[in-house]
């Protein structure tokens, strides 16, 4: 019996899960930076314009407007509710698959205490004779 690998099972055509997995583990081929709809450095860049538009300054040339801005941050929370539903996706796959786990362990432990009695039933019945 092939003993199979997580990342053999997820790269499995017909996976469910594949795609959300890899992301998720980072196996994909694209740079992590690519995964982010808005760079850390780019949001700490739009709080610093923005909390210089609420001082009052005006702004550099050739810096992005608020409304830029505020497109950029729609953006990058329409990326992260597609990443949350992706992970909830994941989260009930890996849930489901748990539960079949455990159902499957159950029945084992079943399987493997009525074997141990009917052998320990049939070693009582070869002693009596």
């Amino acid at each position: 019996m092939k003993q199979w690998r997580t990342r053999e099972l997820l790269e499995r055509p017909g996976t469910r899960i594949a795609a959300v997995a890899k992301r998720r583990l980072g196996w994909s081929d694209r740079p992590a930076s690519e995964h982010m709809a808005l760079d850390p450095h780019d949001f700490d860049s739009i709080l610093a314009r923005h909390a210089a538009r609420v001082a009052g300054q005006s702004p550099q040339p050739g810096e992005p407007t608020a409304n830029d801005d505020v497109a950029a941050l729609i953006d990058a929370l329409r990326e992260s509710r597609r990443e949350l539903d992706d992970v909830r996706d994941l989260c009930e796959d890996l849930r489901a698959s748990a539960e079949l786990w455990a159902t499957l362990y159950a029945a084992n432990v079943e399987r493997a205490n009525a074997a141990e009695e009917e052998r320990d039933r049939l070693a009582g019945v070869s002693r009596a004779k």
